[in-house]
């Protein structure tokens, strides 16, 4: 039986990860992509974009792309440290990879300086508990979805805050790390974002044997992703089609009608973008509780303000303010030398245009503060990237992979309980390809290699 014909709309992490697992699978695949470029919002001037506005990163589909496409060697994953910014206090939290991070963290926590003496046998109980408490990862299965009555689903649980008081961590715990921790994970002030995810990602840290949580490098843009993913969809003979965008997708009898510079006809259709741009799909009846359910979310924005300096050491790990709006720093190598020190805020709403004045001078006090450096105000550059990133609020919508006959949704918006970006991208999008290129009639979930 010749192979399904397949357009995947994206070519971010998910919409590679769709489009290669669909071609293995025999599928004739287009992969459209507005922008020259591969890699979406991994791809950047000076490194991969690991969704390093979230504290905790434990990866696993997404190493597995970077295997697929020939470039795991060209990241390299540090364990993670994080520096709670309190006040004129710099407390370090570390959190090690491998085998035995339970009695490691407990050391830490009652040999350490972190918290005060009466405080630590309290917070070990807390962190028990907490990992004890975490509602686990949706399967694939429940990804997947029919494409009827699971299309959109709720998540559970309540504000991080919430959580806190359920699971009885101490005050100092919480006031130390644990707001500016919850803000990195939700992507949202912690009383806005549901406690599921975040103590999914704790526990994961906490728990994993394997050493997958902490930082990722990357090389200098193009040896990472877009390149080794252009070379790679090219060698499975995906009909790789680089700043064609797509203006409209519909439903035809038996299949989809894609238009991006001529109109083509396919079998199935995977639809890897922000929610921000499912536009694309106002004409599919199908796609109608997604698209309710986008513009839920959307409207969110990412503000960041950066500088080249070279009298500071690179520090792996970000380092997150502990009072609001939460921002989170980077001190990074450099490609040319020296540090790229950054600071990030994501997730705030897009209601008004931020001031990039106001930006720069948050940037300088706080080099100055916590990193005793001096940067000029011209040296600064302030980016604005408006509806960048969903945030979800409580009992917020979550979508599942399959929209309708033939019709899939793959994108970070997908994968619930993962605490990384491209990690949860990276997995929808192999379980969308997997999904579109069966070849039988039948729901059947293929199982994720570990």
């Amino acid at each position: 039986m010749a192979g399904r014909t397949i357009a995947v709309i994206g070519g971010g992490v998910a919409g590679i990860a769709a489009a290669l697992a669909a071609a293995d699978r025999g599928a004739q695949v287009t992969l459209y992509e507005s922008l020259p470029q591969l890699g979406g919002r991994a791809a950047g001037a000076d490194g991969i974009d690991t969704g390093r506005h979230l504290v905790l990163s434990c990866y696993r589909d997404f190493f597995r792309l970077l295997r697929r496409i020939g470039s795991d060697r060209a990241v390299e994953l540090h364990p993670l440290v994080y520096h709670a910014l309190a006040g004129d206090a710099t407390r370090t939290v570390e959190f090690p990879g491998g085998e035995g991070r339970h009695p490691k963290l407990a050391s830490r926590l009652l040999a350490g300086s972190l918290l005060p003496v009466a405080q630590r046998i309290p917070a070990l109980a807390a962190l028990a508990q907490t990992t004890a408490s975490a509602p686990g990862e949706a399967d694939d299965g429940t990804l997947a979805g029919d494409g009827r009555t699971r299309r959109i689903r709720i998540t559970g649980g309540g504000p991080v805050t919430d959580a806190w008081r359920r699971l009885h961590w101490p005050h100092a715990l919480v006031a130390r790390f644990g707001s500016p921790l919850a803000a990195g994970i939700g992507n949202a002030p912690p009383h806005a974002w549901a406690a599921g995810p975040f103590l999914n990602a704790l526990a994961r840290v906490l728990d994993d044997p394997d050493p997958r949580a902490g930082w990722v490098s990357g090389e200098r843009y193009g040896t990472v992703i877009s390149e080794p993913a252009r070379r790679a969809l090219i060698e499975a003979d995906v009909d790789l089609r680089r700043g064609e965008g797509v203006r409209w997708v519909e439903r035809v009898p038996g299949g989809w009608r894609v238009a991006g510079d001529r109109a083509e006809r396919f079998d199935r259709a995977i639809c890897a973008v922000q929610p921000a741009r499912l536009d694309v799909l106002a004409q599919v009846a199908e796609a109608r509780p997604l698209l309710r359910a986008a513009a839920r979310v959307s409207g969110r924005t990412i503000l960041t303000a950066r500088a080249h300096v070279y009298n500071l050491a690179p520090r792996h790990g970000p380092h997150g303010e502990a009072d609001p709006p939460h921002a989170f720093w980077f001190a990074e190598p450099h490609p040319d030398g020296g540090v790229l020190l950054e600071r990030v805020i994501s997730g705030l709403p897009d209601e008004n245009e931020p001031d990039p004045d106001e930006q720069r001078r948050a940037f300088q006090h706080g080099a100055r503060r916590w990193f005793g450096v001096e940067v000029n105000h011209g040296e600064i550059s302030a980016r604005h990237y408006p509806s960048a990133t969903p945030t979800l609020a409580p009992g917020g919508p979550r979508p599942a992979i399959r929209h309708g006959p033939g019709l899939f949704y793959a994108s970070d918006w997908c994968a619930t309980g993962l605490p990384a970006t491209l990690e949860s991208a990276a997995r929808a999008g192999f379980l969308a390809g997997r999904l579109a290129a069966d070849q039988s009639t039948t729901n059947t979930v293929y199982s994720v290699s570990r």
